[in-house]
Formats: C-alpha cells, sequence, structure tokens
C-alpha cells in the first residue's frame, strides 16, 4: 500500500469541520491506490480549529473569561473594525481573542493570530514590533503594557488595561505559557535574509506585502512605482546612521516581468527618495535614500551580489 502524494490547500479547508471528510477521502483513495510505484510523506495534519489549547486558563492570579472567541478573514472586521486589513495582508488564518481577569488588577486582552507559516507570523510581528526586546517566543518586544512575540506560524498580542508592575509580571508569564504550547518553531521569511547584515541598524528589519505596510515604514509618496499587491513580498531594512536613511530592499514578484517592469519604474522615479533598483528574476533589489549617490551605488551592489550571485 502507498499513499497519495501530498496536495497542500487541495483537501484541507479552511473550515474547520471538513478536515474529517477529507480525511475519509484520503483513506478510500489510499486503499484503492495499489501499484503506486514510491510511497510519500503522508499528508500534514490540518490546523487545529480551536486555538484555545494554546492559552491557559488562569496564570499568576489571572483567570480567563471564557474559552475566548474565535474570528475568520470574514469574521475579523467585527473586532477588529478598522484595523484588520494589515492581518489580512499576511494572509491569516484564523484569530483567538481571550480576556483575563483578576479582581482589583488591570484586565488583559490575548490576541492569537494563526497565519499559516513562519514568514508571515514573523512578518506582522516586524510589522508591529516598537517597543524593547524581551525573551519570549522566537522574538519579542514589550512597550507600556503591550507586549508582542512570534512562535512558528502564529503571531501574539497581549495588552493590559493599565501598566503595573504585577501586570507585567503577569503579562509576561502568560506570554511564555502560550509561547511554551506553541510545538514547532519558524524560520524568518528567506527574502529578509538576503539583506546583507554589515551595517543594518538593530531593529530596522521589516517583511511587508502591500503598499500601504510598506508605506508605514518607507514612504515614497502617493504613488505604487513597485507595483505592490498581496501577491508581492518586500524586506527592509535601515543602514548606516545617515540622515536622510538609507534603504535596502528586496522583493518578490510572481513573475519576471513584473520585477522587471518595477525595477524601472523605481530607478526613474522623480519623486524623492532618490532609489537605484535592479531585477534579478522575480526579485528586485534596490538601495534607497541615503546621503549620495556613490553610496545608494553601493549598497545597490551588495544586494545584486547576495540575491543575484554575481
Amino acid at each position: 500500500m502507498c499513499s497519495l502524494p501530498a496536495r497542500h490547500g487541495a483537501l484541507w479547508s479552511r473550515r474547520p469541520a471538513s478536515w474529517l471528510v477529507a480525511l475519509s477521502l484520503l483513506g478510500a483513495a489510499t486503499l484503492s491506490g495499489a501499484g503506486c510505484k514510491k510511497a510519500e510523506k503522508p499528508l500534514p495534519r490540518p490546523a487545529p480549529a480551536d486555538l484555545a489549547p494554546l492559552t491557559p486558563d488562569s496564570v499568576m492570579g489571572y483567570a480567563a473569561q471564557g474559552p475566548g472567541r474565535h474570528f475568520d478573514p470574514d469574521s475579523v472586521f467585527e473586532l477588529l473594525d478598522g484595523g484588520a486589513e494589515i492581518y489580512l495582508d499576511y494572509q491569516f488564518r484564523r484569530l483567538l481573542f481571550r480576556e483575563y481577569a483578576q479582581a482589583g488588577r488591570p484586565g488583559i486582552t490575548v490576541h492569537l493570530f494563526d497565519l499559516g507559516n513562519s514568514a508571515e507570523a514573523w512578518g506582522i510581528f516586524s510589522h508591529e514590533r516598537e517597543g524593547k526586546p524581551v525573551d519570549i517566543g522566537q522574538e519579542a518586544d514589550y512597550e507600556g503594557g503591550l507586549l508582542r512575540f512570534w512562535r512558528g506560524r502564529y503571531f501574539a498580542s497581549l495588552q493590559a488595561t493599565r501598566e503595573t508592575g504585577p501586570v507585567r509580571e503577569a503579562l509576561f508569564a502568560l506570554g511564555r505559557e502560550i509561547a511554551a504550547r506553541i510545538p514547532e518553531a519558524g524560520k524568518r521569511p528567506a527574502l529578509v535574509d538576503m539583506l546583507p547584515k554589515e551595517g543594518q541598524r538593530p531593529g530596522s528589519l521589516r517583511y511587508v506585502r502591500t503598499w500601504p505596510a510598506l508605506d508605514h515604514h518607507l514612504t515614497l509618496g502617493p504613488s505604487n512605482p513597485l507595483g505592490l499587491t498581496r501577491q508581492t513580498a518586500v524586506g527592509l531594512a535601515v543602514y548606516g546612521e545617515w540622515t536622510p536613511p538609507l534603504y535596502g530592499l528586496t522583493a518578490h514578484y510572481p513573475h519576471g516581468a513584473q520585477a522587471g517592469k518595477a525595477a524601472r519604474a523605481f530607478s526613474n522615479r522623480s519623486e524623492p527618495p532618490p532609489a537605484l533598483a535592479w531585477a534579478c528574476g522575480p526579485i528586485l533589489v534596490a538601495a534607497v535614500g541615503g546621503p549620495d549617490a556613490p553610496t545608494r551605488e553601493q549598497l545597490l551592489g551588495r544586494l545584486r551580489k547576495a540575491t543575484c550571485k554575481e
């Protein structure tokens, strides 16, 4: 007997109940698959529909106020009215919202996002981080009662209604407990690892998908010369300590022709800041801003070498 090839996204529906039907269909197909030449790896287990087991019922005197509520891309606006678009940009699959309370102390809320893969989870963390690094999950930051971290395919945001010493300790304990319940670690997107590490400003590395998300970190005017959509991805970092800042950028497009067109449009734009761009297959690299043209040319050369293997 041999198993069928994995078909990612074909059998496993986003709807939680459908995987049981898919499992029975897979079993029937496998039994009738005699004569296969080579056994393939088994299909991956579907993602859990219920994220509540990844969060504790209580921690340091704080008790969960019920099992929490789940939201998907269709219903997330009910919870995050006006703030859901960025999570849709990162292709999130489901969200658990859970509240914790302790008598006489500020309340705590937990937003736990399943992004489907670790690249998207790190991406939303990199987009949102603004505080000081803390040792929770794979990377975390904290500021003013707000704790954010990522681990594996998950991004978590924990917030207290008011910051105090005891509530900060509870936030950290809750974050560590959630991170410990996430079974697998993940990796950063390969696109950001293409950016040279030498000279990178600490904490400046980002991974974004759309023009509005990029504009939050690098303002290029009202147009979208890079032609970014939810099907593209961008790695971004700041280099040196110049004013104006010098940015290194990598972008991945569905097709090489799109990358080439974007590189020409980006290099020839007249709006500030000035930029130099180059396309290598579906990958675009660019050096933006900085003190002068020679500095941009030098960074672009480093980007081309790292990306195009020149």
